[in-house]
């Protein structure tokens, strides 16, 4: 069985560790844990602009209206809503660690 980690590496071969800017496609995973902690600070660098942060296929990901062959960070978010949508309605099983609610309004284009 396939594992997907994302915001918190976990120490196994068989589990699939990346950012929310370097997974697959969250709906091809039966199994998905999310750290919403490692998330947030992940996606609060790419909104800073700290760091660089690319797509599993080495896409850039930017805050703001994306130049060249960049993917804007609010696209990227909208993706990653879509396929976790599209897990849950496969039967994917999705575990959430516990973490305190954080707003990102630096995140261009994306109000959520």
């Amino acid at each position: 069985m396939r594992v997907l980690s994302i915001g918190r590496p976990l120490a196994d071969p068989a589990i699939d560790n990346a950012t929310i800017a370097s997974a697959p496609a969250l709906a091809e995973y039966p199994v998905i844990v999310l750290d919403p902690a490692g998330i947030s600070a992940v996606i609060a660098e790419a909104a800073d602009g700290r760091g660089e942060h690319h797509t599993l296929a080495g896409v850039p990901v930017v805050n703001g209206e994306p130049a060249g062959d960049a993917l804007s960070l609010a696209e990227l978010l909208r993706r990653r809503r879509d396929e976790l949508v599209a897990a849950l309605e496969r039967g994917a099983l999705v575990v959430v660690f516990v973490a305190p609610q954080v707003a990102l309004p630096q995140v261009l284009g994306f109000t959520g």
